[in-house]
């Protein structure tokens, strides 16, 4: 497997740097201050007619025809509550925007990926990565910078997050609490499997560092999921012990350059993260589990069963009685019949990727699911963020990447 892009004249060179600039903006959706909405749907409004106008929607309708009916139903569903409760649209809002963004525009993208960098499209996706993390890292480095940057590209309800940003929210992109770090953490998994061939990878570690340690701890699962699957199912322990050794000269590295010691916040707060995993895993109940904690008091369902199975139409994050769990933000807007059909979905979008990946790439089959499943627990995942876009850009690159579909491409 090579490792490396063939870059070779300006042509080539131009190619690459455009395809790099395109795809941050479309994965990571870097809010403009002067820009009234995302670079994001300004991409998917100009790429949508190109799909419906030009062959390459043949080929998708012939690959993913089931997946989007599902989708489509479930939007569908979420109209209907819309209409049913006269509620607030924005799980209808969000659920045709991902239509629009991760589905269509996501497979725009990823049928020309292929197209141009045939197997190497995941890599110019794992390039993209190292750039926004070694923005973040530039960031943490520089606090002038970081200030500049976030006058430029300013984060929706600065206020409210006011207290959070002094020690997280280090990236020029959107959703940098939460599904930031995830895009990220799947870039890292990728960038591990060039690292089996090439260990001039291991070097981008220390940017993967900052850009998920430094926003949001929940980044950890697509890379925990990656190496259970190198452990476990493919008894690749090397991969494991090189990856341990470098994050010990990490530590070490950063422990004694006295880079840490200048966000001792965060440090404490990503150790705190450490101690609650050893108290749930001790039995231990209450406050000690922080996190975990404030979850279970986030366990809210509808009080009737034709709202447990309908649901209720409220969106109750950030109201009286208010939740962040995805599964519990659906539950109570849609009831069991929404959670079930966003589960039809994943499982839908899981089993089309199992039967089309390569052998090379069967880890991300596992860290697709798995990410989907587990970070769905911690905000509603299912949305319009970078970690689904990073996920349905790789999903339909891996699909299309397979020599079958990729000769007709």
């Amino acid at each position: 497997m090579s490792t490396s892009l063939k870059i070779r004249g300006l042509k080539s060179v131009l190619l690459v740097f455009t395809t790099i600039v395109l795809l941050y903006c479309f994965i990571f959706n870097p809010p403009l201050v002067f820009l009234p909405v995302g670079i994001t749907k300004i991409i998917y409004v100009l790429a949508f007619p190109f799909f419906m106008l030009s062959a390459v929607n043949k080929l998708y309708w012939r690959k993913f025809k089931s997946v989007t009916i599902l989708m489509l139903v479930y939007i569908f569903y979420t109209f209907l509550v819309h209409i049913g409760f006269s509620s607030q649209t924005q799980f209808f809002q969000r659920s045709c925007l991902m239509l629009f963004e991760s589905f269509f525009t996501a497979y725009v993208i990823a049928y020309y990926l292929v197209k141009y960098f045939k197997d190497k499209a995941d890599l110019i996706i794992l390039w993209t990565a190292i750039v926004a993390s070694a923005i973040s890292t530039l960031l943490v480095m520089r606090p002038d910078l970081r200030m500049a940057a976030n006058e430029l590209f300013p984060l929706p309800n600065e206020e409210r997050l006011q207290f959070l940003l002094t020690f997280r929210g280090f990236g020029i992109a959107d959703d940098l609490l939460f599904s930031y770090s995830i895009a990220l953490s799947v870039g890292l998994c990728i960038c591990m499997k060039y690292a089996r061939n090439n260990m001039l990878y291991y070097i981008f570690i220390v940017l993967f560092f900052f850009g998920i340690f430094f926003n949001a701890r929940i980044g950890m699962v697509p890379i925990l999921i990656y190496l259970i699957f190198i452990v476990v199912l493919e008894h690749k322990f090397s991969l494991l012990m090189r990856l341990s050794i470098v994050a010990i000269l990490l530590v070490f590295l950063f422990k004694n350059s006295g880079i840490l010691g200048e966000h001792t916040n965060t440090m404490e707060w990503l150790m705190d993260g450490g101690n609650e995993i050893s108290f749930l895993l001790k039995g231990e109940t209450g406050e000690k589990l922080g996190t975990f904690d404030a979850l279970s008091k986030m366990l809210i369902v509808p009080d009737t069963l034709f709202g447990l199975i309908f649901g209720t139409g409220e969106n109750i994050y950030l109201a009286k009685n208010n939740s962040d769990i995805g599964y519990i933000l659906q539950l109570n807007y849609g009831g069991i019949i929404q959670v079930l059909l966003f589960l039809f979905i994943v499982i839908a979008l899981y089993r089309k990727l199992k039967k089309n990946v390569s052998s090379e790439n069967r880890w991300f089959c596992m860290v697709f699911i798995g990410t989907f499943l587990i970070c769905n627990v911690k905000g509603l995942f299912f949305s319009t963020i970078s970690g689904i876009r990073m996920l349905m850009l790789l999903f339909f690159v891996y699909t299309l990447s397979r020599k079958k579909v990729n000769a007709n491409i």
